[in-house]
């Protein structure tokens, strides 16, 4: 290389970072502008983002994937690429709290969107700074695709890794090259969300039949594979780690992909009816409808190969989120939550338009400004209409931190030791890692998933073998506990109540449901019982002889079950970890009654199908006595 292309060389690559420091401060500017009008207790700090969080966190804690510090391992998020990023962050600042985190989150994600959406305008620069520009102000406008991108979800996470795979396959086209050491950036696109690969194999296909097309060789189809073997060594590695194969988040909401695909092919009016709603639901809201002109205006632009290119990843986009909901269900929180990417690559859709108009060699020049004036005039008109108020999202984390601090005061006052907590909220409830939880929303909770929907055994398994020191409840959970759990008479036997109230809801009907928190008498500080002077004993010695002892005790005085033994144990399994003590709890409870569900707690955390055994236990005995 001589020097004239040496210094051609750098200045370009000057320009490069020069035209990618403008479009991310043009996003970040104009995103924070739309912020300003939009209440924070609206969009930051959701609580299901912070589930996420908490699983990295138990991890670097406590050793194992999970949000309980005594167990089970298991995959309760759907965002693997945010749940590995705040596990390094964690590593290195251990103090990083989630609303920190979140903040920064947003911050860099927004910069890295406009510093990658400049570069699709190549040739011209005014034209670039000028719709990146109108294309952040629109996005800003948009207040469903806005505040999730703000929420601490993962949302902008798939923001930059959606609209960086696209552009990178843009680029690998228009200069003719590939580079195989990005195929790991596509990768981490395909695990933004657990189920993102839906939208990037279709990609893929569409960059490797391009390719082959444009330059008769298989070198686009061999990258691809090259992802989707990184894809698969994930998915083989969680399989391995967590015992299944199938996230744990689609088990806990009744999501089976293999059902609606035979409801879609079976063509059940219900299901069809609901997933084009939700369909309807996802373009309208983040604006997508407009990806259709821009699919059809391919017929008119000029004839370069990255319009047609570019047409057909849009349109791959567009089939996939349209066709999400029939596969995937309904997205948790709102509907077009899983799919506010579409947004992006909306307005990319609309600026792309614009920028290729003029050079439709159909049209003269001046006709072509006019029209293109039109175009922008209609469009503004018509995004009006998409332009909906900010609306609150749900689950907020200060809410739920409110309960948590009353849980932690009540251990304090009572001097429990590590209670488990029976609530609806994951998130905050367990990043701060003071309780282990029970999930009445299952994410958290393998056999409480297995249980959901049949009270009888439900109601079992949470009064005779999981019995949560501490339990909260409130709105629809209290409407769907009611006629179960508080009606059952061992509630009032076993629990008292802390707060206690009732209110009325438009789903209950105009009845009242009981809302508040209880504490389980048995671990009261006052208490007699043997698992509170159990409780007591451990916590000055942590000794397994104590436990062997009382085991044996319970067993030969009583024939009911000695459960509370193990529960016991389960409080202190972080100790009995650091100090070497599994295999002497192991060989103390597999003489236990109750034998399957003891070796569940103990081993739940270092073996994802532990919780199998307990739950043909309980099904078992909950059968016998019948």
């Amino acid at each position: 290389m001589n020097f004239k292309q040496m210094k051609s060389s750098i200045f370009a690559y000057r320009y490069v970072l020069l035209q990618s420091l403008i479009g991310g401060l043009v996003f970040l500017l104009l995103f924070y502008w739309g912020y300003s009008g939009i209440d924070k207790e609206f969009y930051q700090s959701r609580d299901d983002g912070i589930i996420t969080l908490s699983h990295s966190k138990n991890w670097v804690d406590y050793g194992f994937i999970g949000v309980n510090p005594s167990g089970d391992r298991i995959e309760g998020h759907s965002a693997p690429v945010q749940f590995f990023l705040y596990t390094l962050l964690y590593l290195l600042n251990n103090k990083m709290h989630y609303d920190i985190y979140g903040h920064w989150q947003t911050i860099i994600s927004t910069f890295l969107l406009g510093a990658l959406f400049i570069h699709f305008f190549q040739g011209n620069r005014i034209k670039a700074v000028i719709l990146t520009i109108l294309s952040a102000f629109l996005l800003s406008r948009l207040n469903t695709f806005l505040e999730w991108h703000g929420s601490g979800m993962e949302n902008a996470i798939t923001h930059v890794l959606f609209i960086s795979s696209v552009l990178m396959l843009f680029l690998f086209v228009k200069y003719k090259k590939i580079i195989y050491s990005l195929a790991p950036l596509l990768f981490l696109a395909t695990i933004s969300r657990i189920e993102s690969v839906w939208h990037i194999a279709p990609l893929l296909g569409v960059f490797s039949i391009f390719w082959f097309v444009q330059f008769r060789e298989l070198r686009g189809l061999y990258f691809s594979l090259v992802v989707l073997v990184l894809w698969s060594m994930f998915h083989l590695w969680r399989y391995l780690y967590f015992g299944e194969l199938f996230p744990h988040t689609s088990l806990a909401q009744g999501i089976s992909v293999t059902k609606r695909l035979y409801s879609f092919l079976a063509l059940e009016r219900n299901y069809l009816l609901e997933s084009l709603g939700s369909t309807h639901n996802i373009f309208y809201r983040n604006f997508a409808y407009i990806l259709f002109p821009f699919l059809l205006s391919v017929f008119v632009l000029h004839r370069k190969k990255e319009v047609f290119l570019l047409c057909g990843f849009l349109g791959s986009l567009s089939l996939t989120a349209f066709f999400h909901p029939f596969f995937f269900g309904l997205t948790r929180l709102d509907r077009p939550r899983a799919n506010t990417h579409l947004a992006v690559f909306a307005v990319l859709a609309l600026a792309l338009i614009c920028y290729y108009f003029d050079r439709n060699r159909y049209l003269q020049k001046k006709k072509s400004c006019v029209a293109r004036m039109i175009l922008l005039f209609v469009v503004f008109i018509v995004s009006l209409s998409f332009m909906k108020q900010p609306y609150d999202l749900c689950c907020p984390a200060s809410s739920f931190d409110r309960v948590r601090k009353d849980f932690a005061r009540l251990t304090e006052q009572e001097q429990i030791f590590r209670p488990t907590a029976a609530n609806q909220d994951l998130g905050v409830m367990s990043w701060h890692k003071q309780f282990n939880i029970l999930d009445f929303a299952c994410l958290g909770s393998k056999i409480t998933t297995k249980f959901r929907g049949k009270a009888p055994i439900f109601l079992d398994y949470f009064f005779d073998y999981s019995a949560p020191d501490m339990m909260e409840s409130h709105g629809y959970l209290s409407f769907v506990l009611e006629p179960s759990l508080f009606a059952d008479a061992r509630f009032r036997d076993l629990y008292q109540p802390v707060k206690e109230n009732f209110s009325k809801y438009g789903f209950t009907g105009g009845k009242k449901v009981v809302e508040g928190i209880w504490i389980r008498k048995d671990v009261l500080k006052a208490s007699r019982s043997p698992e509170r002077k159990l409780m007591d004993d451990l916590r000055r010695d942590l000794s397994t002889n104590r436990l062997r002892q009382e085991l044996e005790k319970c067993q030969e005085k009583s024939k009911h079950s000695c459960v509370y033994v193990a529960r016991t144990a389960y409080r202190f399994l972080p100790e009995f970890r650091r100090q070497g003590g599994i295999g002497e709890l192991q060989a103390i409870f597999s003489r236990s009654r109750t034998k399957a569900y003891d070796l569940h707690l103990i081993n739940g955390y270092k073996d994802g199908n532990s919780y199998h055994d307990a739950v043909q236990w309980i099904s078992k005995n909950h059968v016998k006595k019948d």
